[in-house]
């Protein structure tokens, strides 16, 4: 019988991974042009074997709790590593921290993966076989099970943000070889200081990255991911460049973007959930871009936004404003009335929640003191004026 093209292919590529697995995997470490290079698989079995260790020994000894956490939830370094260590850290935003071990059959085939919400038995088909899933347990993220319990994962700490206050160093002679620690002292794996340009294929290999330093990374070109997300969680990706790219299917999840440089590029399926971003950009198009908490303050000169939202993550988060602000500007310029008119709305409700606050956090001067329910009673009276 003879095989198709696409069973060919795989055979080929599946030699390949091999051989270069075999390249790599006894290296203690590996330079930013080696790893954008090998596969996604291949990266995960290295990292499993010379990084994650480090980082796992560094959180055992660094961060209050952490074996303590493991040990209620029943979480080994091998379920950590294969899980991914953000999706076991982060915290929940949904008001359930819960997380969910789902085990996933399809055509007699079990994975395992964390899902944010509970999802037992329901399914759905893949061609003539149903996809079924299964809540193998459940665990708190370890952020969220200190603020419940009150702990600080640093003693000093005055929030308990992973990648909060981290350390930087410039190698004298070499400005783009910076390196960046967190949580006193652990350094992140490099893996920018380069440029990323597609291959005679048009095409780089994805990865998802966390904990790593991408600081100086620039992206030029045509680039092509075959339907691959590229990702970036409590990572470091400060002064990125997007040198004129079409790319799509990129993410950054907790991570800080200061500095971004875009020009002439077009980014279609971009997400920014709870990062820092900072920056310009420059005749660049922005084509169905999610924005979601955190703080988004880049500066839009020529560029046309499509299906560009943005949310806070709280009705709580009073910084949001200026997101708000600068979507409803660049809508506005292009003449996009009601999306202009939309985000004017929701900059307008912030302002007004601010407002609320400094009233309510004013004490009126008087003689006399005031009671507690002449104080309450002088600042709902107030309340009617700014809500108009």
């Amino acid at each position: 019988m003879h095989k198709r093209p696409y069973e060919i292919y795989e055979e080929i590529r599946k030699e390949e991974e091999v051989e270069e697995l075999a390249s790599i995997i006894d290296k203690p470490s590996l330079e930013p042009n080696e790893i954008w290079k090998i596969s996604e698989n291949n990266f995960l079995k290295w990292r499993k074997k010379h990084d994650y260790p480090k980082i796992l020994n560094h959180f055992s000894n660094k961060l209050n709790g952490f074996e303590d956490w493991k040990k209620e939830f029943k979480l080994d370094n091998e379920s950590l590593m294969s899980f991914g260590l953000s999706n076991c850290i982060n915290p929940n935003p949904a008001k359930d921290k819960r997380k969910f071990i789902i085990e996933r059959t399809w055509e007699n085939e079990k994975i395992r993966f964390i899902f944010y919400q509970n999802i037992d038995g329901r399914s759905y088909n893949l061609g003539p076989n149903p996809v079924k899933h299964k809540v193998v347990s459940s665990f708190i993220g370890y952020i969220d099970w200190c603020n419940s319990n009150g702990i600080k994962i640093m003693n000093d700490w005055a929030d308990n943000g992973i990648i909060s206050r981290p350390s930087t160093s410039h190698p004298v002679g070499s400005p783009l070889s910076v390196k960046v620690s967190i949580l006193d002292g652990l350094e992140l794996l490099k893996i920018g200081g380069i440029e990323i340009k597609a291959d005679n294929f048009g095409l780089i290999k994805p990865k998802y990255f966390e904990f790593v330093n991408a600081n100086y990374l620039t992206l030029s070109g045509r680039i092509a991911t075959q339907n691959h997300q590229l990702v970036f969680e409590n990572s470091f990706v400060n002064k990125l460049t997007c040198d004129r790219i079409d790319l799509a299917l990129v993410q950054f999840n907790n991570s800080s973007v200061l500095d971004f440089y875009s020009v002439d590029s077009s980014m279609q399926q971009w997400a920014f959930n709870f990062c820092g971003v900072t920056g310009k950009a420059y005749n660049s198009d922005f084509n169905t871009v999610s924005i979601y908490g955190g703080d988004f303050s880049l500066d839009f000169k020529d560029c046309t936004f499509y299906k560009v939202d943005a949310r806070q993550s709280s009705p709580k988060d009073l910084t949001y404003e200026s997101t708000y602000r600068t979507l409803k500007m660049v809508y506005a310029n292009q003449e996009d009335d009601k999306k202009a008119i939309e985000y004017f709305l929701l900059e307008k409700a912030i302002e007004r929640q601010k407002i609320k606050k400094e009233i309510f956090n004013y004490r009126r001067w008087a003689i006399f003191r005031e009671t507690k329910k002449e104080e309450f009673v002088h600042k709902i009276k107030l309340i009617p004026i700014i809500s108009q």
